[in-house]
């Protein structure tokens, strides 16, 4: 978001936007029934350095969990 981008731009310049450019934003890109549910779940904004990852999900199963 430093660059100019909303806060909102910024986060589908990393998610939704790259699928689309693959072509795979009926599988990926955001978080919908029927899509392959890959998230990170953080604590905090992720605009912010303080802010941690507290899981990571690949369709739909915990690949990792900050304990």
């Amino acid at each position: 978001s430093k660059t100019g981008l909303s806060k909102q731009d910024a986060l589908r310049a990393a998610t939704l936007g790259p699928a689309e450019l693959l072509g795979l934003q009926s599988q990926i890109g955001s978080l919908e029934v029927g899509k392959l549910a890959n998230m990170v779940i953080l604590d905090g904004s992720p605009f912010e350095t303080e802010t941690s990852i507290e899981s990571v999900y690949v369709e739909g199963e915990v690949v990792y969990e900050d304990n």
